[in-house]
């Protein structure tokens, strides 16, 4: 009797533990912003949000948190690999991020990140006019950050590339000429414009450069939980239609797929060599169109 009566009561202890569990929301800390102009973050919170919310029904509460400082690049990863500051971050990918943390493989830009327009100053943009090749190309200087997957990228195509970490410094870089042009994915270049203090820069109207670069959410290989909310979530995003509907009406995103003319421009196709070959370029409804990335 006595060994029936305390099975009830420890099933009934684990029931109550369990219940407290499940009660108790999953608390998802993410990256803070570089600084007040930096505006990309924005549409990956709401789908970050999206994705949890979702899911709720299946996994539980969730609550969002921004991070009490910004962190550059290869620190968040870092962070991400050692399970310490962050629990999910968003970032264009490569082979080295992707053997340290789990990468979601779902584009959220659906692969526009690696369609780049140029940011230059006005006064050169006839001499951009006069760019018709990769060869034409190699005569000018890029600007990007020292940590980011693109400078190896522009590299290894032999695409002359200079680095500085600060992302706000490099507007006034290209603003003074130091260099020559600020490749910008097609998603954030006019809304940056929008916010520059530099109004000498415009988004050179002639050029596309295109390669494939994903830009995923990544989370901790020992978060397997959170991997699979995220995973789940946003399947169910691009099943049910909100997915897009959040990529084509958020503001950025709308004026720059009414503003970039893609079918204006000369296309001038590169080569990702630090792409996974997981990554799911066999699965077309995940891009805006993986045409542009055929060489």
């Amino acid at each position: 009797m006595w060994r029936l009566i305390v099975s009830l009561l420890l099933g009934a202890l684990m029931t109550a533990v369990l219940s407290a569990q499940a009660a108790d929301p999953m608390n998802i800390r993410h990256l803070k912003p570089q600084s007040e102009e930096d505006i990309r973050n924005s549409y990956f919170i709401s789908l970050l949000g999206a994705a949890m919310e979702v899911t709720k029904g299946e996994f539980g509460p969730y609550t969002l948190t921004e991070s009490q400082e910004f962190v550059y690049q290869s620190r968040v990863f870092w962070l991400l690999e050692n399970n310490r500051g962050f629990d999910v971050a968003w970032s264009m990918t490569s082979q080295e991020r992707e053997d340290k943390v789990r990468p979601i493989r779902i584009p959220l830009m659906k692969g526009l990140l690696g369609v780049r327009l140029f940011i230059i100053r006005e006064d050169r943009r006839e001499r951009f006019s006069q760019i018709h090749s990769l060869e034409d190309l190699k005569d000018y200087t890029a600007l990007q950050g020292h940590d980011w997957p693109d400078t190896k990228i522009l590299s290894a195509n032999r695409l002359p590339v200079r680095t500085i970490p600060q992302y706000s410094e490099m507007f006034k870089q290209i603003s003074l000429g130091k260099y020559d042009y600020f490749p910008r994915g097609v998603l954030e270049i006019y809304g940056e414009l929008e916010t520059t203090p530099y109004d000498n820069l415009i988004a050179e109207p002639h050029l596309v450069l295109t390669y494939p670069a994903p830009i995923y959410f990544f989370v901790s290989k020992q978060n397997e939980r959170l991997a699979e909310r995220l995973e789940k979530g946003l399947r169910m995003l691009i099943a049910n239609g909100e997915f897009d509907r959040l990529f084509l009406e958020h503001p950025v995103h709308r004026k720059a797929l009414k503003e970039m003319q893609l079918d204006k421009r000369q296309v001038l196709r590169i080569r990702n060599p630090d792409l996974s070959e997981e990554t799911p370029l066999d699965e077309p409804e995940l891009w805006w169109d993986e045409s542009l990335f055929i060489l």
